[in-house]
């Protein structure tokens, strides 16, 4: 734990240079967190309507303090520097936390529409989440709000009133919406788990459109190869199922995820999409799961190298499917587009802190082009 003057020497390191500030309060504390996330990848066309450029890229690099102001206050100001030209706030708020079991948050922060966008990218087993979660982050994902978390050993219930991100200038009025997740573990134990749960968000943008959209599961190329256009919609919900196990050194977890759009002339579209995808540790550590939070944390190898052992060695598989249906795409050529990706990946965790991941992913989408193709990844990433 660090006190005083150390959030001053957090923020420089973050490009934002404040005058020293004395801290005479010894309730407030300073903590400093990061990650950095340094990828390569090679893309292989066998379809080049759409290209992607392979090469390296900081996919995160991110760096801040968290700590406490009060025995009943807590903060949080996160910073992403990947960009490497623009600062990008990520979660940055304050929290209250005087009542047993909830915690009301205050600021930039979000609200998890699934069980992959709920656990940490740092945590997952991929490279990249599923781009079933990318493609419904768009009103779920970071936005400035109001919510109330609630919890008890095995369940989790969030609910919040979110406006825009923080950062979002081309607007004359905010878009709102209603976050909720809930989960419950009826099974956890060690070696065995069961988590099962449903989240929805309701949304109405101020521009009055909305535009879903993603990568294939590497992201070194920004360029998207399934993409909606701008919709206009008055307003939309999104809805979801998720359902996750552990049986010792082999997890499973599947979630299902829908979209109901009211259009502007009052016509009714949906999309959907689903994924499922597995992991086995060979060395036999296992995924850990935080019931209080509902997401799965962090892996300690059993033997890492610093103490002579291998780490922890992890294959990974997962499919992902997304069907646009044709109400939303009327315009497009191909009937019923859809983009489909499997991935396998191989995760080395040489220590608690360090992680190796090689990914390979084919992709196929039939969306305004076809793009259809292979690639594989590498990501070297440290987090503290």
């Amino acid at each position: 734990m660090v006190k005083k003057n150390v959030i001053n020497t957090a923020l420089m390191m973050a490009g934002l240079t404040l005058p020293m500030v004395s801290v005479a309060d010894d309730d407030l504390t300073v903590n400093i967190r990061g990650r950095l996330q340094i990828d390569a990848a090679k893309y292989f066309e066998d379809s080049p309507a759409q290209n992607f450029n392979s090469g390296t890229k900081f996919r995160r690099a991110r760096i801040g303090a968290y700590g406490n102001m009060t025995s009943d206050f807590s903060y949080q100001l996160l910073v992403d520097l990947a960009d490497g030209e623009n600062i990008k706030l990520d979660d940055s708020f304050i929290q209250y936390n005087g009542i047993d079991h909830v915690k009301i948050t205050v600021g930039q922060h979000k609200i998890y529409h699934s069980l992959v966008s709920a656990t940490s990218d740092i945590y997952v087993p991929f490279m990249e989440r599923s781009m079933v979660s990318g493609f419904f982050e768009s009103g779920a994902g970071g936005k400035l709000g109001i919510s109330v978390f609630t919890y008890g050993d095995n369940w989790t219930f969030h609910i919040g009133l979110m406006g825009d991100h923080a950062t979002k200038v081309s607007r004359n009025t905010d878009g709102w919406g209603i976050n909720s997740r809930v989960t419950w573990a009826p099974i956890m134990e060690n070696g065995r788990l069961l988590h099962v749960g449903a989240s929805t968000y309701y949304r109405e943008e101020s521009e009055d459109f909305i535009r879903f959209s993603d990568k294939p599961e590497i992201r070194i190329n920004s360029a998207k190869f399934i993409d909606t256009g701008n919709i206009e919609a008055d307003h939309y919900m999104v809805s979801g199922v998720e359902i996750a196990t552990i049986w010792n050194s082999f997890s499973a977890q599947a979630e299902y995820t829908r979209a109901d759009l009211n259009m502007i002339d009052n016509t009714h579209a949906a999309m959907w999409g689903a994924y499922a995808s597995a992991t086995y540790f060979i060395t036999g550590e296992q995924r850990n799961y935080n019931g209080s939070v509902g997401a799965f944390g962090r892996v300690h190898p059993h033997k890492s190298i610093k103490e002579g052992g291998y780490g922890a060695i992890g294959l990974s598989a997962r499919y992902s499917y997304l069907d646009l249906g044709n109400d939303i795409v009327q315009a497009l050529p191909q009937q019923n587009p859809i983009a489909k990706s499997f991935t396998f990946g191989v995760d080395w965790i040489p220590t608690d802190h360090i992680r190796i991941q090689l990914n390979y992913v084919n992709y196929n989408a039939n969306n305004m082009i076809s793009t259809t193709g292979n690639v594989i990844g590498v990501r070297f990433q440290a987090d503290w």
